[in-house]
């Protein structure tokens, strides 16, 4: 018997490799919930720099 298990855990084991090899995962990382507030931030300062600046361009011209 424990003949057997050891001889169907090895071929499991090989058929869960095969598997996960042929469906990769498509999952997107975890982001921490403070690194997405940090990173907000950084989108909203550039944005309010790109606002910005084309009034300056409009004055000096």
């Amino acid at each position: 018997m424990n003949r057997q298990k050891k001889i169907r855990q090895k071929f499991e084991k090989k058929l869960k490799k095969a598997k996960a090899k042929r469906f990769p995962k498509n999952k997107e990382p975890y982001i921490a919930k403070a690194d997405r507030i940090e990173v907000n931030q950084e989108i909203d300062d550039n944005e309010a720099l790109l606002s910005e600046k084309p009034e300056i361009e409009s004055v000096a011209e």
